[in-house]
């Protein structure tokens, strides 16, 4: 359910921090993630709308057409990224993004 109003849009990221112990096995990992054919087969499994065009080409209409896994534009254009301002979370957060960039 989503209300009228709208949700928030969710984003996964991945990213390798400086120092890492092994940055070569993690650009691999990424890769395979990335793969059209390997991120066809955790969509089918988890059923999460997936950025990738080429493993949604990959994907059966089902898929692609589904609201519930990517929501229709009029959802999509009253949704917005969270912010989370003004309290000790939000600091910690910033605190863990700007670290994160700045690696």
């Amino acid at each position: 359910m989503i209300p009228n109003e709208g949700t928030l849009i969710n984003q996964d990221c991945l990213c390798i921090p400086v120092g890492a112990p092994n940055p070569d096995d993690a650009h691999a990992f990424i890769n395979y993630l990335l793969d059209a054919e390997a991120g066809k087969k955790i969509s089918e499994t988890i059923q999460y709308p997936t950025p990738n065009a080429a493993v949604r080409e990959l994907m059966p209409d089902a898929y692609k057409n589904n609201p519930v896994i990517f929501a229709t534009p009029e959802i999509m254009a009253k949704s917005e990224y969270g912010a989370f301002e003004g309290d000790e979370r939000s600091r910690r957060f910033e605190e863990m993004f700007t670290r994160i960039s700045a690696a």
